[in-house]
């Protein structure tokens, strides 16, 4: 249960805490099947969930949309993400904006610069936007050699994904606590082998935000030089959470073993926490495969 459903805390951390922004130290594994990693968070504050492994979780599938606010055929991407979510529970969305043809700021309609290093590290890697937007991935698997994948292609890539086996090989569960008085967000991750993964895997955890209002460029709607001064951004990417590519949950998981990762930052007074989440996803080093995601609101 979150802080901010239950009771707030006041006063209760030095002002030195409060600029403490995440989290991770040194390894301090406890035997398997279960390991943790020590930090600094106050758990008499913010203790930590139980959490049992599920056999039957359901697979998630990742999908990034890659997209600039000058981009007038982007909006028609969101609108299929949109109808992919509603159609589909066990789908998870990241709306990245980057590259630099569509998303830098171009005032005085479009003021705005929603990009972050996290995104242009991600695009920089999978080069999406220099491939030309809309485009995106899809638990960054190749199609046709290619990671990058065209909005019309969206839906069936995730039917098909979800459709080859829909039980998870590693089951995710995020609890965080929010604090609105000093903004502080605590996050833990549980991963559960369902299955033994022989691959290294890295856990990747970043906050989103949802409804956020801005300029956007949408074609063929009737739009006075196709500009729209409040367009509803969703699933945008804020900043990481973990570092940027992830922490290391190692090689050789056992099927039935369990990591805990935690964090704590400072929210920036910029962001709506009610319109806030904390996105999961495991990915496998060799090849940047996503196997699982996940998301919950930091207010439930």
């Amino acid at each position: 249960m979150n802080i901010m459903n239950s009771k707030t805390v006041n006063g209760l951390l030095p002002a030195l805490l409060l600029l403490l922004t995440a989290a991770l130290s040194s390894c301090d594994k406890v035997p398997a099947p279960y390991s943790t990693v020590a930090s600094n968070i106050d758990t008499t504050l913010y203790p930590p969930p139980s959490f049992s492994i599920n056999p039957n979780a359901p697979r998630k599938v990742l999908v990034e949309d890659y997209t600039g606010h000058t981009c007038g055929n982007c909006p028609d991407a969101a609108v299929v993400l949109k109808n992919i979510l509603a159609s589909n529970p066990n789908v998870v969305a990241l709306a990245v904006h980057a590259g630099s043809t569509f998303a830098p700021p171009q005032p005085p309609k479009y003021p705005d610069d929603w990009r972050t290093e996290t995104g242009t590290a991600f695009d920089n890697r999978f080069g999406v936007s220099s491939a030309g937007q809309p485009n995106g991935l899809i638990n960054r698997r190749p199609v046709s050699g290619s990671p990058i994948v065209f909005h019309t292609s969206w839906a069936n890539l995730v039917n098909q994904y979800l459709s080859e086996d829909p039980i998870a090989d590693v089951q995710l569960a995020i609890k965080t606590y929010f604090d609105p008085a000093s903004r502080r967000l605590v996050a833990y991750v549980h991963s559960g082998f369902v299955e033994t993964i022989s691959d290294e895997v890295n856990l990747g955890v970043y906050l989103v935000e949802d409804s956020i209002i801005g300029a956007q460029k949408w074609y063929n709607q009737g739009l006075v030089d196709d500009y729209m001064h409040d367009y509803v951004h969703m699933d945008m990417l804020r900043q990481n959470i973990s570092p940027v590519w992830g922490v290391s949950l190692g090689a050789n998981n056992a099927a039935g073993k369990i990591q805990r990762r935690e964090w704590q930052i400072v929210v920036p007074d910029g962001y709506h926490a009610e319109h806030l989440k904390v996105l999961a996803f495991v990915y496998k080093v060799s090849n940047n495969e996503v196997i699982q995601a996940e998301e919950v609101h930091i207010i439930e």
